[in-house]
């Protein structure tokens, strides 16, 4: 087979190489002399002896070189290696290294493998690596190839602030071929998705404690702010293609009020409105559909890259500091534009860009979509409570109320999250039921024993309705279940005087099947731990509003008058602890003051106003 021109060109320049060193002519000249006397000649008797030896090495180097020359080159990879590569005895002493990484280990004075990854890593290391060995007394046959099996661990070398992989093998003796592989960008690019993954958890347990507490442009802007980005501009797109948004930075940690530890507190920029057919960097992801980043330092100076992207003035000023870089994505309706990751952005911050973004606009939808939800079930709930008390002239500031004072109890009792929550929701639920007899409610008269005994089945028919309310969801709904607990069991009382009577004789709550009160005349009301603590906060609440609003047939009474006869009915000679229960009581004598600031925080224009009913007591 012919060589080609490549090949040709290849082999003269090894020839020639050959041709000029000077070890060639001295082996030559030294053969030479040897054989002229081993003959008994003048050493200038031939320049044969002289000539062919100078031809035998050029031609046996030639074509050893030609035929090795990959081979060589190959073998040279290591040495040019960025990252280091080198033989290390069984101390964790470096024996020999090569090309970049013996200038790289001369430059920082290593010698040792503790001085790359400090004296506990590498002891660990050390300790793996002789432990896999599979010398003779590890039981390895005769014969077997000298060598452990290759063990790979990912070690942090401080001194360089780089993550390596490290890969060892066992050479003969105790030498040991030791391979670092910089995977700095694949391991923080893990440390970032997984503090997204973190990110994604944690919020999606803040639905559902704090949901109203959440801003969905926030929640956006915190995970891309704790990847190391200086601030963030959150902006949607509208229908008309504008664009509205605020910009977020970090101020410190603990949320607006410092009660989050750990979370970043934020400062927010006033709403920007960017126009539809504005050439700004916000809009330049949006366009091209995927991540665009940039850097100050791609461009001849500062004032280049500027010109080259059209920062809005008030973005700048409320970052108060040079952008040096951007990245921008746009998601669904969400785009983003982060600024001032330290160094200049690489293809591994597009990467965790879009795994952040997407992440967080999944997430960040489930927000929308959960507060939306929350929004309807306040205003269905809000809706029914008022139906409710249509026939009352009750204002909707008296179902507010009723929320606030029960949330307030159920969180200094010390109720899970979750519970005070809904307690805050459904606690005006507690009086549905009287849709079912507005012909009574609406009497302005003392009640007849009989229209008492009607007036009393709202407990029942308000758990019936919650009943076909719960009975219409594919899904359990908790607060639905509170407030049917709440709607049952308020006019109930801790000394088992309340109603409606709900436990047969053996004390099992019996079924609400019926809507006839001589159904529930013979039964029993529920008593002390019976009760749900739930409906006993709600029964304080609505007892403690009942008695500050003015009614058909009293006057508002004061919060100290109030006060006093939560404390002791002198009407029926009941007291606060016999009703209500002494943990529940005793507490609301310590806070009632917090019940009159949301007394006058929320007040009604002076109307007349009907309660449970004329002639019952609240």
């Amino acid at each position: 087979m012919r060589a080609s021109s490549s090949q040709r060109r290849v082999l003269s320049a090894i020839i020639g190489r050959e041709m000029i060193r000077p070890m060639t002519y001295v082996m030559a000249a030294f053969i030479g002399v040897i054989i002229q006397l081993g003959q008994g000649l003048s050493i200038f008797h031939s320049w044969v002896p002289y000539a062919v030896p100078v031809v035998v090495q050029v031609a046996t180097r030639v074509v050893v070189r030609f035929r090795q020359r990959h081979m060589t080159r190959l073998l040279a990879l290591p040495a040019e290696h960025e990252s280091p590569a080198f033989v290390m005895d069984g101390a964790g002493n470096v024996v020999v290294s090569a090309g970049r990484t013996e200038t790289l280990f001369q430059e920082r004075g290593i010698t040792r493998l503790e001085q790359i990854f400090g004296r506990v890593q590498a002891a660990a290391l050390l300790k793996r690596m002789t432990s896999n060995v599979p010398v003779a007394e590890h039981g390895a046959a005769d014969g077997a190839e000298d060598g452990a099996e290759d063990d790979v661990q990912e070690l942090f070398a401080e001194p360089m602030d780089i993550w390596y992989s490290v890969k060892t093998q066992a050479g003969q003796g105790e030498d040991w071929l030791v391979w670092l592989d910089d995977i700095t960008d694949r391991h923080r690019l893990d440390e970032r998705l997984s503090a997204i993954r973190a990110f994604t958890a944690r919020t999606l347990v803040e639905l559902r404690r704090e949901l109203r507490r959440l801003d969905p442009d926030e929640v956006l802007a915190e995970p891309i702010l704790a990847d190391g980005y200086g601030a963030v501009f959150v902006a949607r797109l509208q229908d008309t293609g504008e664009l509205v948004g605020q910009v977020f930075k970090p101020v410190g940690e603990g949320g607006p009020d410092g009660d989050h530890p750990g979370h970043p507190r934020l400062a927010r920029s006033e709403v920007f409105h960017i126009d539809a057919d504005a050439k700004v960097p916000l809009r330049h992801s949006q366009q091209m559909e995927r991540v665009v980043m940039d850097c100050a330092t791609n461009h001849a100076s500062v004032e280049a890259f500027e010109t080259a992207h059209a920062f809005e003035p008030r973005v700048r000023d409320f970052i108060a500091e040079p952008i040096r870089n951007f990245a921008n994505y746009h998601e669904g309706d969400i785009t983003i534009i982060a600024f001032n990751r330290d160094g200049c952005l690489r293809p591994v911050d597009r990467m965790a860009m879009e795994a952040l973004v997407t992440t967080v606009h999944t997430v960040a939808s489930l927000v929308d979509l959960a507060v939306s939800n929350d929004e309807r079930f306040m205003q269905s709930i809000t809706g029914v409570c008022a139906a409710s008390e249509y026939s009352d002239e009750l204002t909707g500031q008296h179902i507010r109320r009723v929320n606030e004072y029960s949330q307030l109890v159920a969180r200094e009792l010390g109720l899970g999250a979750r519970t005070v929550e809904g307690i805050g929701q459904v606690a005006a639920l507690h009086d549905i039921g009287k849709v079912a007899i507005p012909h009574i409610i609406k009497l302005a008269r003392r009640l007849e024993p009989q229209e008492i005994a009607q007036m009393q089945m709202h407990a029942i028919y308000g758990a019936q309705i919650i009943d076909q309310m719960i009975a219409n969801g594919s899904h359990r709904n908790r607060r639905l279940e509170l407030g049917r607990a709440i709607a049952l069991h308020h006019h109930q009382r801790w000394d088992g005087k309340g109603y409606p009577g709900l436990l047969d004789a053996a004390d099992k709550p019996v079924a609400l099947t019926s809507r006839k009160a001589e159904d529930y005349r013979e039964l029993k009301p529920p008593a002390g731990k019976q009760i749900p603590t739930a409906a006993l906060i709600v029964s304080l609440a609505d007892k403690y509003d009942a008695l500050r609003s003015p009614r058909q047939y009293k006057p508002a009474f004061s919060h100290e008058k109030t006060v006093a006869i939560l404390t002791r009915d002198d009407r029926t000679g009941a007291r606060g602890p016999d009703v209500f229960g002494s943990e529940i009581f005793a507490l609301f004598d310590k806070i009632h003051d917090q019940f009159a600031t949301i007394y006058d925080g929320r007040s009604d224009d002076p109307e007349l106003h009907v309660g449970d009913a004329p002639g019952v007591a609240p």
